[in-house]
């Protein structure tokens, strides 16, 4: 990897906020009301207090209350507090048309495109957020992560919580960046069909990040962990259960995404 072959070690836990209005009503609601319900703010508990002894050096999160707030609570129960920085590059995507519609019809009209060609990844959502502003401003946030970790002398710990689709694309812009020799990144233990799987509330993919300590090389990714959610074990049995249609559609989702990403 190196000249020296040492390198320095870092760890991204990638969460996803709590169960929230939308989720529990399988709608696609503006965000400003679309806050966590009392199990959100349990899962979120919940993980805060699992990780409690985890000394987070950096921690972020989208500037929509769900995942905020999701990220106030964990932050809340941990032995050490960590600054939380709010960053919109990270807030879920504009839903345009679809907003205040059952997340039902956009998967419809996703499905549809798909399966005409559309790489789901491209789909565009009328009177939303156009894909090229929404992927420019991830690549930001990712690019000024991975600097960030790059250039700092010591490992560090970081926790980012965001949206079910900004996580989906984050890991996507990775697997893209490995595959690009200019970017100098290595990503192992990478699973398509386990990545495309859209992640549950307050679960999280875990990476490690292995710098060049002389700065020389490639930055290396580890997928650790990816959706993982035993630390939620007790709170299984609460709550709604998904409708036939939802596990439906995660069902195509999930085959349509590992057609279309198996190269990607």
């Amino acid at each position: 990897m190196s000249g020296s072959g040492e390198t320095i070690r870092s760890t991204i836990y990638l969460v996803r906020h709590g169960e929230c209005k939308a989720n529990l009503e399988d709608m696609n609601l503006p965000p400003e009301i679309d806050n966590l319900t009392e199990k959100g703010k349990l899962q979120a508990t919940v993980f805060g207090k699992h990780f409690h002894d985890v000394k987070f050096t950096k921690a972020y999160a989208s500037t929509y209350s769900r995942a905020f707030d999701t990220a106030t609570e964990i932050i809340a129960n941990l032995d050490e507090k960590v600054e939380l920085k709010l960053d919109s590059r990270i807030r879920e995507r504009e839903m345009g048309v679809y907003e205040n519609r059952p997340m039902f019809d956009v998967f419809g009209d996703l499905f549809a495109a798909a399966r005409k060609g559309v790489q789901m990844l491209d789909f565009e959502v009328e009177g939303g957020e156009p894909v090229a502003d929404l992927n420019a401003r991830i690549s930001s946030f990712l690019t000024e992560l991975l600097e960030s970790i790059q250039q700092s002398k010591k490992p560090e710990t970081i926790l980012i919580v965001s949206h079910g689709v900004i996580i989906l694309r984050m890991m996507f812009q990775l697997r893209a960046w490995s595959k690009d020799p200019a970017r100098s990144i290595n990503l192992n233990s990478w699973d398509t069909k386990k990545v495309s799987i859209p992640i549950k509330n307050v679960a999280y993919h875990q990476m490690n990040v292995d710098v060049p300590k002389d700065g020389e090389g490639n930055t290396v990714i580890d997928c650790v962990q990816l959706h993982h959610s035993d630390h939620l074990a007790s709170l299984k049995s609460e709550g709604k259960k998904p409708s036939k249609e939802f596990l439906q559609i995660t069902e195509t989702f999930v085959e349509i995404t590992g057609q279309q990403c198996t190269t990607h």
